[in-house]
């Protein structure tokens, strides 16, 4: 494919559970014609576990960790972070090295009819914040973490989140193009 957008560099995508970034993600590669990464199934396939089973174990963060820290993409690839991704400075750091960081920001409101009860007791969530707090949480790590911000709202389907992903990651690499 693609034909839609030419990547420059990786781009990671962080947000809440339930914003769409692994779905986006998909779109978004295959427009690009590069490689797709999704981090919770590269924990998964690390751990032999489940990320459900491993935040209720108490051992998703290390897991979360060790998969994210062993990924260095050679060529520009896209990357589906976890949700809680954002909260961790050196996870940020490493996936910033190569690529550049976008966020999916979709209010309480959407994620509340988007997720189940079972998704969000699944949330890696030690303080037991309802889902307000988290995302009031976990917002302004996800701002710090990325350069490029997509607002989704109710009425899009994935396939037109990521074409206004795909705009604005053409846009940003215009305007912050790589050094020589």
């Amino acid at each position: 494919m693609g034909e839609i957008l030419t990547l420059d560099r990786s781009v990671y995508i962080v947000g809440m559970m339930g914003a769409g970034k692994s779905e986006v993600g998909r779109l978004v590669a295959g427009y690009a014609g590069v490689d797709f990464i999704d981090t919770d199934k590269v924990i998964e396939d690390m751990s032999g576990e489940t990320c459900g089973a491993l935040v209720a174990a108490g051992r998703f963060v290390e897991a979360q960790n060790a998969a994210i820290l062993s990924l260095r993409p050679e060529n520009p690839t896209v990357i589906a972070t976890g949700g809680s991704t954002a909260n961790y400075p050196d996870l940020v750091d490493h996936l910033g090295v190569f690529g550049v960081g976008l966020f999916l920001d979709v209010s309480p409101w959407i994620l509340s009819g988007r997720l189940s009860s079972e998704r969000i007791a699944a949330l890696n969530n030690p303080d037991n914040l309802s889902l307000d707090g988290i995302i009031d949480q976990r917002r302004p790590n996800y701002l710090r973490a990325s350069q490029i911000v997509v607002p989704v709202n109710s009425i899009q389907i994935p396939l037109m989140t990521a074409r206004r992903a795909a705009e604005a990651i053409s846009t940003y690499q215009s305007e912050h193009p790589l050094a020589t």
